[in-house]
């Protein structure tokens, strides 16, 4: 987030940086996953409904390009799925608040298991990643407590 000038009054520009490492990879799938769903849809669907695309390509089977439809996906994306505000990273990392086990550094007893956790914000949508993440930080906790026993 930055301030566009001193009156609290003003917006601040917030930018997420989605799409920001990795991002032309991201763009791409999100392209083909879209050209899949519009051409399957196309083929099976014709008699159950009409289907007259609004976003990236207006009309009724009008082609537009992947560029075209990655640009309207990374302008238009939003999340309220905020992410990467407690980063997990190594132990020569400053910026890392987690430990490999998400363990809150200086902090005894405390982890954070969430998408929070993330260095960087996932591409999309978090939801995967942090199922994934929840299931590693599941084996630790379990681990740790084993030995606590």
């Amino acid at each position: 987030m930055n301030l566009v000038s001193a009156d609290p009054t003003d917006v601040p520009d917030i930018n997420f940086r989605f799409f920001k490492n990795k991002g032309d990879e991201d763009l791409a799938e999100l392209v083909s996953a879209i050209d899949l769903l519009r051409e399957n849809y196309l083929k099976d669907n014709k008699d159950v409904a009409s289907f007259a695309e609004k976003h990236p390509c207006p009309g009724t089977g009008k082609k537009c390009t992947a560029a075209e439809q990655a640009e309207f996906i990374k302008t238009q994306a939003y999340s309220h799925h905020a992410t990467s505000t407690c980063a997990i990273g190594g132990d020569s990392d400053p910026m890392a608040v987690l430990d490999s086990k998400f363990r809150v550094r200086g902090v005894q007893g405390l982890r954070v298991v969430d998408a929070s956790a993330w260095p960087m914000v996932p591409g999309a949508f978090p939801v995967l990643p942090t199922a994934m993440i929840s299931t590693k930080a599941s084996e630790d906790i379990i681990a740790d407590a084993k030995k606590a026993m």
